[in-house]
């Protein structure tokens, strides 16, 4: 969905995966991409969040370097 476009469907694609119990292995790459969904959809403070809870939560993964990127990028 987020490559094609839709990314309002994507987001609430990727939090039903949040809430699913074997997503926890894919926990960080999930809110890294709902991070990119919200800064798309121009909403820069919440996209903000979800970068710095992958960079809290999973400070050694390298999606936490990424959402450290956007996080400079957008601030």
């Amino acid at each position: 969905l987020y490559k094609l476009g839709r990314i309002n469907e994507a987001a609430l694609a990727f939090n039903d995966l949040l809430d699913t119990q074997n997503s926890k292995s894919r926990e960080a790459a999930i809110r890294l991409r709902m991070g990119d969904c919200f800064r798309h959809l121009g909403d820069v403070n919440t996209a903000k969040i979800y970068y710095s809870e992958v960079v809290e939560k999973f400070p050694n993964s390298v999606e936490a370097k990424e959402g450290q990127k956007k996080l400079s990028k957008i601030n």
